[in-house]
This record gives C-alpha cells, sequence and structure tokens, in this order.
C-alpha cells in the first residue's frame, strides 16, 4: 500500500512539473495554391527545395512534384521581417495529398 501512494505522488509530480509539447505544422496538398501563413507568420529567408515564398513572406506555394508527397520540411518564421534576426521560430510543413 506505501508503494501505490508514493508511486501515485511520484506521478502526480511528473505530471505538474512535465512541460508540453506543442508544434506548428502546415500542411498544403502538392499543386495546391498559395496559402496564407496567417498573422504573426511571415518566412524568413528561402523555403525549402519545392516550396515557393509568396506575398512578402506572408504565404507559401506548396511544391508542384509528386515526390514531394509526404515529405516534411522545416520553415524559419517570425512575428514579422524585422523580427528574423531576434526571434526567429522553427515550423513544419508539409506536401500532402489531394
Amino acid at each position: 500500500m506505501r508503494a501505490l501512494v508514493l508511486f501515485c505522488v511520484q506521478l502526480v509530480v511528473v505530471l505538474l512539473l512535465a512541460g508540453t509539447a506543442q508544434a506548428e505544422v502546415f500542411h498544403a496538398p502538392v499543386g495546391g495554391r498559395p496559402f496564407v501563413l496567417g498573422e504573426g507568420h511571415v518566412v524568413c529567408g528561402q523555403a525549402p527545395t519545392g516550396w515557393i515564398v509568396e506575398g512578402a513572406g506572408r504565404a507559401l506555394k506548396p511544391p508542384t512534384a509528386k515526390e514531394a508527397l509526404g515529405k516534411v520540411v522545416e520553415l524559419t518564421i517570425a512575428a514579422s521581417p524585422a523580427l528574423c534576426q531576434s526571434a526567429p521560430r522553427k515550423v513544419r510543413a508539409v506536401a500532402t495529398g489531394k
């Protein structure tokens, strides 16, 4: 009984201290139209091979090659172009089927 209580206490402590994981992933169909990334999202630098940055970095066009299907790429984004140097963050994009 004492071991069970100790286990429960440890479990509660771990759950309270554990952070939550959060990943931002954009999904777009191969050959699809450009999509707007949304408020506070600007692509910093160039897009990965096959992807095209449009609209001053605020939109992204998915690849047209079928080989890109299911491939996950990493993008660097920021809240504004001015923050690309000081506060960039990584997100992922994946080309999906239609």
